[in-house]
């Protein structure tokens, strides 16, 4: 089905080219401007010449030049070889050969290609080039860059007016003015709009650290690559769909379908959420599930703030409760508290506070030097967890409240029964995205 998807939008995509070649006339003819000689043959197959040295053809607003050229007359199409420059306006087209079709304006290059315009620059193994919708389809190791992003992937539609571009096949977009790398197998860039919206196995990295090895030989492909290994405290955000909005000083990001977040120690999923860079804070919704260390936070809807690349607050807004396992080794034995809302404050990436409001309830299992010996459980409007070191110290139930003790001779065998009302559980948390990004390092062609 994806790939199906994908098809259709790159036909919808080129449908444009084909409009723009639906008229011909003989002023598409390519006229010879210069060359410093020249051959005609006349064979069965048809008429055509030949031209060598300073070759320099005109057609409508294109400049063809190059080393050597064949015309084939009939067909007014022409074989271009050696130091090929197409000019349009604007745009400069260069390869070491180029077929170019006067009649459709369709340019083919399949021994390296590369495209300067006004604002974008293109470069491929293989490329196509329509002068008359002036689109672009470059394949095979395709790098991209216009005036605030850099575009790897095995394919790229390139639209010269609007210059937005249409990618698919590991794609890979890094921002020039933010530390945000976007990946997918298929992304849309309209830099207009500063937007792009990416699908299949997407993933956000928010780079805080990179370590760059700039000369790795690969023996199997006999190739220099450039490779970026990430710290541990990247941010990583893994979707269906994304969709980016980044302006300068101002980025929000947009994510639906199995979202994923890794950074360090937190780790959540939702159905969908929100990634507001320029104020750190990512906001979770449609049941999500957070993880930090031990405790797990489940609610309606999660607001994780971040200050100086560290986690400052965890906000949870309805049906929220918070579980910790007391006990890596003991399964049954998970402290919890419930509330309307919960709210956790963390100081230097460790928990310095939990505040429960509304409805609020809690369940705690004793354990002293011989072991546990019960497991308290109240009821009351609000509950207040002061920590130390990451501990907790202090707890305040505030309101009326309803406290029972259940000692461990009661409880031992079926402690499930005397859990909250409103508890819950996940074994299943995400792990970090792996980013492994390696290109072939070569002289751009400009």
């Amino acid at each position: 089905m994806q790939t199906f998807k994908i098809i259709s939008i790159k036909i919808i995509f080129l449908g444009i080219c084909l409009l723009a070649m639906s008229s011909i006339s003989k002023s598409d003819d390519i006229i010879l401007r210069n060359a410093d000689s020249l051959r005609g043959l006349n064979i069965e197959e048809g008429s055509f010449r030949e031209f060598f040295g300073n070759v320099w053809l005109i057609q409508k607003d294109l400049d063809l030049k190059c080393d050597y050229a064949k015309q084939f007359i009939n067909s007014n199409a022409v074989d271009l070889l050696g130091n090929v420059v197409i000019t349009q306006k604007t745009m400069i087209l260069k390869s070491p050969k180029i077929f170019y079709n006067g009649s459709s304006g369709i340019a083919v290059a399949n021994n390296g290609v590369a495209l300067r315009d006004a604002n974008s620059y293109l470069e491929a193994e293989k490329g196509t080039y329509s002068t008359k919708a002036y689109l672009a389809d470059f394949y095979g190791d395709v790098f991209i860059e216009d005036d605030s992003v850099k575009i790897y992937s095995d394919n790229v539609v390139h639209n010269r007016t609007t210059r937005e571009s249409f990618a698919t096949g590991d794609v890979w977009i890094f921002g020039k003015y933010t530390n945000v790398i976007m990946k997918g197998d298929t992304i849309i860039n309209i830099p207009k709009d500063s937007y792009s919206i990416s699908t299949g196995n997407t993933v956000l990295f928010k780079i805080d650290t990179v370590r760059r090895l700039d000369s790795i030989f690969v023996e199997e492909e006999e190739q220099f690559f450039s490779t970026y290994i990430l710290s541990l405290d990247t941010l990583s955000i893994s979707c269906d769909t994304m969709q980016a909005y980044r302006f300068i000083g101002d980025e929000e990001y947009f994510f639906d379908g199995n979202v994923q977040i890794v950074k360090e120690n937190i780790k959540a999923i939702a159905k969908s959420a929100v990634f507001y860079k320029n104020r750190n804070i990512i906001i979770l919704r449609d049941k999500p599930i957070v993880w930090y260390d031990s405790t797990q936070l489940f609610s309606d809807s999660i607001v994780i703030e971040l200050i100086d690349n560290k986690l400052k607050k965890i906000s949870a807004f309805g049906n929220s409760i918070a579980v910790t396992k007391v006990d890596s080794l003991d399964k049954e034995r998970i402290n919890q508290i419930a509330a309307n809302d919960i709210y956790i404050e963390f100081d230097n990436g460790k928990i310095n506070s939990l505040r429960g409001n509304l409805n609020a309830s809690s369940l705690y299992f004793f354990k002293d030097e011989e072991g546990y010996n019960g497991v308290d459980r109240k009821s009351t409007d609000s509950i207040h967890v002061e920590f130390t070191n990451g501990e907790p110290e202090n707890i305040f139930w505030i309101g009326s409240s309803i406290a029972e003790f259940y000692p461990e001779n009661v409880i031992f065998g079926n402690i499930k029964s005397y859990f909250l009302p409103e508890f819950k559980w996940s074994d299943i948390r995400p792990e970090i995205q792996k980013i492994t990004f390696g290109r072939k390092e070569k002289e751009r062609q400009f």
